[in-house]
């Protein structure tokens, strides 16, 4: 009778051992299927991260490529207007007088475009002529050397200006011949940069 519940108890040992060992199993699989699936997840986080990163940097790169792009498209634009010639075709309309029969002479300059004057000089070359009043008339002539007027005219907008010389008509007839012509920008159309003006008592 001893031995059966001797035999009993260590069956029921075996059985709560072997019970024990398999819940413990049961444990240990459990928590290396989480930490499997745990590393899997950080595995695709660390992934998709690195993509985001390539992914920025790609962009970043695009994003410079197109910066330096633009730059250098400005750079040539910039260069392109540098090259690009100053031209304006300037009609002398008139040679006039700011009062009569003494007044100071000055000529009226027209700007036909295509581009704006700003500070610009011009040569101007002036002839002037003076004759008596006596039957038969006398007449001289003199010419000086160009001297430069700096001038500021947009498209389609006159401008006047005194060219230095007066004149006295109550003793001699005078008559101004005017030419002008452009320094540093290119006048199309030379053949209207001439005018005259006479003045008598």
């Amino acid at each position: 009778m001893k031995r059966k519940t001797a035999y009993i108890l260590v069956l029921v040992s075996i059985i709560i051992l072997v019970f024990g060992m398999a819940a413990l199993c049961d444990q240990c699989l459990g928590l290396f299927i989480d930490t499997g699936e745990t590393q899997g997840e950080t595995a695709k986080e660390t992934s998709k991260q690195e993509k985001k990163t390539e992914q920025t940097a790609e962009k970043e790169t695009v994003k410079e490529k197109e910066e330096e792009t633009t730059q250098k498209s400005e750079e040539s634009t910039a260069e392109t207007e540098e090259k690009k010639e100053l031209t304006a075709d300037l009609y002398l309309l008139k040679v006039f007088a700011d009062s009569q029969p003494q007044g100071n002479v000055f000529i009226q300059i027209l700007n036909n475009g295509p581009d704006e004057l700003v500070n610009q000089k011009i040569l101007v070359t002036v002839i002037e002529e003076k004759a008596t009043y006596f039957d038969p008339p006398t007449a001289s002539a003199s010419s000086g050397p160009g001297f430069a007027l700096e001038i500021s005219v947009k498209p389609g907008s006159p401008v006047e200006t005194p060219i230095g010389f007066s004149f006295d008509a109550t003793q001699n007839k005078y008559r101004y011949e005017v030419t002008i012509e452009p320094v540093g920008f290119v006048d199309p159309n030379p053949g209207n940069n001439k005018a005259e003006g006479v003045f008598s008592k």
